[in-house]
């Protein structure tokens, strides 16, 4: 899947890894990764690529 900021998206197990293809983050990537919680899912959003301070805010309130 791609789209006007977004280059890729990929699902491995319980991480999504996607890729942004314009913009500041342009090349780096976000990973959200789902974690059972016995009934539900919690879900964590990293980047080694960018800052915490930096990342888009679909990561905020995860």
């Amino acid at each position: 899947h791609s789209g006007e900021y977004v280059s890729q998206v990929s699902v491995a197990s319980n991480v999504v890894t996607i890729t942004f293809g314009s913009g500041v983050h342009n090349g780096n990537t976000i990973t959200l990764t789902a974690t059972d919680q016995g009934g539900s899912i919690s879900w964590a959003c990293a980047s080694a690529t960018i800052s915490d301070n930096q990342l888009p805010t679909i990561c905020t309130g995860i």
